[in-house]
């Protein structure tokens, strides 16, 4: 399983319809900055960084 998630720059972003889900504004700070470098809409980004994140969760007790 590969630890990073590749971005692939995109020619412009385009506008989608998502769910609202709500992140601290660091969180958000951090997205938009790499949302802005690869010309992603924050959305479509976010999406990808948590389906990633939801890929590896593993919950103890």
């Amino acid at each position: 399983m590969n630890d990073k998630l590749i971005i692939k720059k995109e020619p412009f972003a385009s506008d989608d319809c998502f769910r609202t889900l709500k992140v601290s504004n660091d969180i958000h700070s951090k997205v938009k900055v790499i949302a802005d470098k690869s010309n992603m809409q924050i959305n479509k980004l976010a999406c990808m960084l948590v389906e990633f994140a939801l890929d590896r969760v593993e919950i103890t007790e």
